[in-house]
């Protein structure tokens, strides 16, 4: 038909594989490539830490950015409790200000839990940038 597929890809017409690289040659570049400690192995493996590398520098970004905001949720927290408390302190009313200091308490120990374990894991991350020879 008209609109059929030529057998050869059209940027091939344009763009012939080079006559230097016979199927042989091929052949023995893909094995160069299986064989380890081969150069293309060893560049392989470089690209490949690389991207390892670059995938860890965004997570530890990621993960500071997180806590910065976790540290901004806990201020926002106090604030809100010392509105809360504020009427409590006003009168001298000790139950009710260690009730509103309990409350408000358990919401920032969460968030500082929160960020613990991502400094942690941050931690981690970074130990694994570093090389070990």
């Amino acid at each position: 038909g008209v609109n059929s597929p030529s057998p050869v890809p059209p940027y091939r017409v344009l763009f012939p594989a080079p006559s230097h690289l016979t199927p042989t040659k091929r052949e023995s570049m893909a094995a160069a490539e299986a064989k380890p400690g081969s150069f293309m192995a060893n560049i392989q493996k470089k690209l490949s830490n690389g991207a390892e590398a670059g995938s860890r520098a965004i997570k530890i970004q990621t993960l500071k950015a997180e806590i910065m905001m976790k540290e901004n949720q806990a201020k926002s927290v106090k604030q809100e409790m010392g509105v809360a408390i504020y009427a409590a302190l006003e009168s001298s009313d000790q139950e009710e200000m260690a009730r509103i200091f309990g409350e408000y308490k358990a919401k920032v120990d969460a968030i500082d839990a929160e960020i613990a374990t991502k400094k942690l894991t941050m931690t981690e991350l970074e130990a694994q940038a570093t090389p070990r020879e």
